[in-house]
């Protein structure tokens, strides 16, 4: 359990870090659209959504302690 929780850390960096990126991309994008930031950076979104989804899925896999024997 100590490596998902280590690979869980390290997606959520990564998704905290793309959002931000996004965020100052959007915003350089709005003030300055002849530079075409949005379009040369379409990379950071991918990753964005790749890591979420990968968080969502390594958030809903069953623990040992939560499992009941029948």
């Amino acid at each position: 359990m100590n490596r998902l929780k280590i690979v869980k850390g390290i997606l959520l960096h990564i998704c905290v870090i793309c959002s931000i990126a996004e965020i100052i991309i959007q915003i350089l994008d709005w003030y300055n659209p002849f530079m075409d930031f949005a379009g040369h950076s379409s990379w950071v979104l991918y990753l964005l959504c790749t890591g979420v989804l990968l968080l969502a899925a390594l958030s809903n896999l069953p623990r040992k302690k939560n499992l009941k024997k029948v």
